[in-house]
């Protein structure tokens, strides 16, 4: 009994699925079974790819006629790709804020204090600055 491979148990718990269900997908031709059968039997990577890769294809609703056909084209190596994670999005960093060359005031609150009042903000933004000044008793 060899000690490399995976138990059916095992894949079938990867898979989703019953070990039935896997039985049942070698007795339809979609992958021939190990050599030996019995509680010890193990499973090997190709075994492995191809339930996978079997399941993967019906949870696209593809019907086992049609997963034996493209079984049947795969090489293992697209079997793996196909169960490959999707690739990470790749987040972009955020772009680096831009200011707009636009007149700043400079106002002293008290010293070791000071607000920068924008010139763009209106007189919205000048009379709020300059009840600051008058509360704090700013010096300009």
């Amino acid at each position: 009994m060899p000690n490399d491979g995976t138990t059916i148990g095992e894949i079938a718990r990867e898979a989703g699925v019953s070990e039935r269900t896997i039985r049942y997908w070698y007795t339809q031709g979609l992958f021939v079974p190990p050599p030996f059968a019995g509680p010890g039997t193990r499973y090997l990577r190709e075994h492995r790819l191809r339930i996978l890769t079997i399941q993967k294809l019906r949870e696209k609703g593809l019907k086992l006629p049609a997963i034996r056909r493209q079984l049947a084209a795969m090489s293992l190596d697209e079997m793996e790709a196909l169960l490959a994670p999707p690739p990470a999005p790749r987040r972009e960093p955020p772009p680096e804020p831009t200011y707009a060359a636009e007149p700043w005031e400079r106002i002293v609150l008290v010293p070791g204090l000071e607000l920068l009042v924008s010139g763009a903000g209106g007189p919205v933004l000048r009379q709020i600055a300059q009840q600051i000044v008058n509360h704090f008793g700013g010096a300009r």
